[in-house]
């Protein structure tokens, strides 16, 4: 039975097949189906035929045919690869290539410095570059390799350091420009491109003496409030009593990314001022002039034109290697430093000189870099008696000069007896000449301590210094080349040492030790507890920024690390700017060019990393409600809130073209509305009627709102302080809090805020659509390719790639279009965003800075009652958590 069942089985089967056979064709058309088939055959020997990926013919070979020495006889190798080795061959460079040096060669000092020099043609390396280098991470900004950050985990004992030690930065990146000349006509000059409304000027009394440093902000030539360039320090050269010349000498700090900005403008400014002098002058020496005198004088005038042109194209090609035809390079050492190009010009009485790179500049922070500088500099002993070939004795053989080296000395004394920065006049400047540090060196790394036996008299410092104690000799060009060019190399030194008889104690070289000058300037840090810190200590962030010559970077540097001070980089000075409440530069400066270059760099990083991530591991900005997660859109804000109140024909300016509200007047005003008008305690009383007749805080000043009125286009700094929890963030939203969210803060202290909704995504739909095409489409093609070439098939998947990272770009909003409405894209209007943010050590809450619109900030003071601080809401881009914060006027 079951072999009847089998056979059966099989003999249906047998019968099934010859039905599938008869649905076959009877005869087979040869040539049809080779013609069919023949394009499928040349793609496949055309893509066998290829040599894949950017290997050579010779390692398309065969293992047993490859050898490390092959011959380069193409007979030797098979048939099928010497045409492609023939195409090689002859596309091959035919020059020997050169074998590279040995390590030996390579490490020789001569051939390290001239490596080191090939390295630094397009970013500037400064004097301390190896020594960060080996302990830092560098990065390239500004034409300069400057260090970033330890590499240690650093940040709380940097801010130890800068709150009960010393912290030391070098900030010689910071480019230096002379002006020499009348001082009438230098400050007509400088006023084009300051304001006496933003603060101090070049004409200020405190600082035209030379006693003190000078802060002011710099505009584009008579541009004042727009065309910002960039904050910068000046110090004039002090008047001593045998000065009797008017010409004054002048030093501008500016930042290494606006140096080129601030030297054509003050180029322009000069310019003018000269072409009105002589206009004045031809006008009353008309008849006195002949037509020969006439044509001279217009021969001058262009031959100026000519040369400040030419000096403009010197200052634009400063970073790259420079040209054999610049004239007044300074002298080179053969090997053992980079050649530097400098912007030199003259305008009438008044001569301009860059001095780039010729200045080294460190900055001390903390209580403790009193200490240090008083155990590193020692003033050196001047005797002028004798041979005056060393400069020392002949910058020191006049009287006058003697007896300022003396008054120096004492004063240096009575100084070192404070215990802090802090105690010492403000900004004050004191120069010196102090000896070779190398040679007070100590045997081991020590910490540098206060000495608590000696008893300050504050008194001393209280009284005004004379000028000759901020006199210096390095104001003097030739000089500084001289102690730079006279300067004992370390291995003369360590010679010197090694043959000493007492090992141990200090050299004593006498008139072949180096007499250095040096500038100190104290820097006061935060002196009073305004702008909403409360936390702050008193002259925090104090310290001494001390100047020497270029050449002894090194030396001094290693001096104060061997006392101590912890070397910090520029994210160091970004966090000592946040914990003191301050702007930093350029990253609180929106309305300049080097502020806005940053914030376009930052917006490329981030967009960088996030485009990078899948959808599943990065925050949807769709449904959070944000338009702008990666960059400031200052402009099209100020623009809507102008449109919104009905101001846009009085801001009627293009994108960008806004400005940040400097008038110390003016903030100082707002900021007496905000703090006038607000009470901390309140009654329960005062709760219950608080929103029941509730008077604006602008009620009572008039003057507020004028200018408002008149000035739309600005933004307002201020600082947000969060009440009870949250710590703001860079890109954080600055909105008005609605009269719930009042009356919650009210009820409620502890309360943590509102929520923001979840917005839809109206893209999600297309997305999901897109997924499921693209899985049919991807079948489809599996199986339309089973009968098409390989490479058609890559072609395929390589669009497909394609489209699937332009539908990964597409979930980000399109931030840079003009019609997204910024202001009302979430629940509460948005009036600015948080610039810098983060967690601050010495308050323990968290701080921000930040800008908000003129506009905004006076619809914000007339929503908010008197009785409240003036309370606003900050959501972090990432969050959908409203948090609330106080709002502070920086000024």
């Amino acid at each position: 039975m079951m072999a009847y069942q089998n056979f059966k089985g099989t003999k249906r089967k047998r019968e099934a097949e010859d039905d599938i056979l008869r649905q076959a064709p009877r005869e087979i058309h040869v040539v049809e189906y080779v013609e069919n088939r023949a394009s499928e055959i040349k793609a496949l020997q055309k893509y066998l035929g290829e040599s894949r990926g950017n290997r050579l013919v010779m390692q398309l070979l065969p293992k047993g045919l490859r050898r490390r020495a092959l011959s380069h006889n193409i007979k030797r190798l098979p048939r099928r690869l010497r045409e492609a080795a023939k195409k090689e061959y002859s596309n091959q460079n035919t020059t020997t290539r050169r074998k590279p040096p040995s390590r030996k060669f390579r490490r020789r000092p001569k051939n390290l410095l001239e490596e080191y020099n090939r390295r630094q043609r397009k970013h500037v390396w400064l004097e301390t570059h190896i020594w960060h280098a080996k302990r830092f991470k560098m990065e390239e900004k500004w034409g300069y390799k400057i260090p970033l950050q330890p590499t240690d985990k650093s940040k709380r004992a940097c801010y130890r350091s800068t709150k009960h030690h010393c912290l030391i930065q070098d900030h010689s990146y910071m480019c230096c420009i002379e002006l020499r000349g009348p001082e009438n006509q230098l400050l007509d000059g400088l006023s084009h491109m300051t304001n006496k409304s933003t603060g101090q000027t070049f004409a200020a009394k405190g600082c035209l003496s030379g006693l003190r440093e000078g802060h002011t902000m710099l505009y584009s030539c008579d541009s004042y409030p727009l065309g910002a360039i960039g904050c910068a320090s000046f110090l004039w050269k002090p008047m001593t009593g045998s000065d009797v010349t008017s010409t004054r000498q002048l030093w501008i700090w500016v930042h290494p990314g606006c140096h080129r900005e601030v030297c054509k403008n003050l180029e322009m400014s000069f310019q003018d001022r000269e072409m009105e002098i002589e206009t004045e002058t031809n006008n009353t020496e008309v008849s006195e002039n002949t037509e020969n005198g006439n044509a001279d004088q217009l021969k001058n005038n262009e031959a100026k034109t000519n040369v400040s042109s030419e000096n403009c194209n010197l200052l634009e090609n400063s970073t790259t290697e420079p040209s054999s035809n610049l004239k007044n390079l300074p002298k080179q050492e053969t090997g053992s430093e980079k050649s530097l190009v400098t912007w030199k010009m003259k305008v009438g009485a008044v001569e301009m000189e860059s001095l780039k790179d010729r200045l080294v500049r460190f900055c001390l922070t903390g209580p403790g870099s009193q200490a240090v500088l008083s155990q590193t500099l020692q003033v050196a002993d001047i005797i002028p008696e004798g041979s005056k070939d060393l400069w020392w004795q002949q910058y020191y053989s006049k009287d006058h000069m003697a007896i300022g080296h003396t008054q120096q000395r004492q004063f240096w004394n009575e100084v070192t007896k404070c215990r802090s920065p802090g105690e010492v006049t403000p900004h004050l400047v004191l120069g010196l000449t102090v000896r070779d540090p190398r040679i007070l060196m100590p045997d081991i790394r020590t910490k540098a301590k206060e000495n608590q036996d000696v008893d300050t008299d504050l008194s001393v410092m209280s009284e005004a210094p004379v000028p000759d104690v901020s006199m210096s000799a390095i104001w003097d060009q030739n000089l500084r080349s001289v102690v730079k060019e006279t300067k004992m190399t370390d291995h003369q030194l360590n010679q010197l040492k090694s043959d000493h008889l007492i090992p141990g104690t200090p050299l004593e070289l006498g008139a072949k030790e180096s007499k250095i000058p040096i500038i100190l300037i104290q820097n006061p840090g935060v002196r009073s507890k305004s702008k909403g810190q409360s936390g702050t200590a008193p002259s925090y962030g104090c310290g001494w920024d001390i100047v020497i010559p270029a050449g002894w970077s090194m030396a001094f540097w290693v001096a104060f690390n061997y006392r101590c001070a912890r070397a910090g980089g520029l994210l160091e000075s970004e966090s000592l700017a946040h914990e003191q409440g301050v702007l930093h530069f350029p990253q609180g400066y929106p309305d300049t060019a080097v502020g806005r270059e940053d914030e376009r760099r930052v917006q490329n990083e981030l967009l960088g990393t996030y485009n990078k991530k899948p959808p599943a591991k990065r925050p949807n900005y769709t449904k959070l409600g944000i338009h702008c997660p990666f960059q400031f859109p200052w402009g099209n804000l100020v623009k809507q809130w102008a449109r919104k109140e009905g101001m846009e024909g009085e801001c009627n300016q293009a994108e960008g073209d806004f400005y940040v509200l400097r008038n110390k007047t003016m903030l100082k005003e707002m900021s007496k509305v905000i703090s006038g008008a607000t009470n901390k305690k309140l009654t329960n009383e005062n709760k219950e009627s608080l929103f029941k007749n509730m008077v604006s805080m602008l009620s009572t000043n008039d003057q507020v709102l004028s200018f408002g009125s008149t000035n739309p286009n600005c933004l307002v700094p201020v600082e947000i302080a969060m009440v009870t929890r949250g710590c703001p963030e860079r890109f954080a939203d600055i909105s008005i809090p609605t009269q719930e969210d009042l009356a919650q803060l009210v009820s409620d202290p502890k309360s943590g805020g509102p929520m923001e909704k979840v917005h839809k995504d109206k893209s999600t739909k297309e997305k999901k659509a897109e997924k499921k095409t693209k899985k049919k489409g991807k079948k489809q093609t599996v199986n339309k390719n089973c009968g098409k070439s390989p490479t058609d098939s890559m072609e395929i998947s390589h669009t497909d790639g394609n489209e699937a990272s332009s539908a990964i770009q597409s979930e980000l909003p399109k931030v840079q279009e003009i019609n997204v409405d910024l202001i009302d894209s979430s629940s509460r209007s948005v009036i600015g965003y948080i610039k810098e943010g983060g967690f601050m050590l010495g308050v323990g809450t968290g701080r921000g800075l930040g800008f908000v619109t003129m506009l905004g900030l006076l619809k914000l003071l007339d929503s908010v009652p008197h009785q409240l601080p003036c309370t606003v809401l900050v959501r972090n881009p990432t969050s959908y958590q409203y948090r609330y914060a106080n709002l502070h006027i920086l000024h």
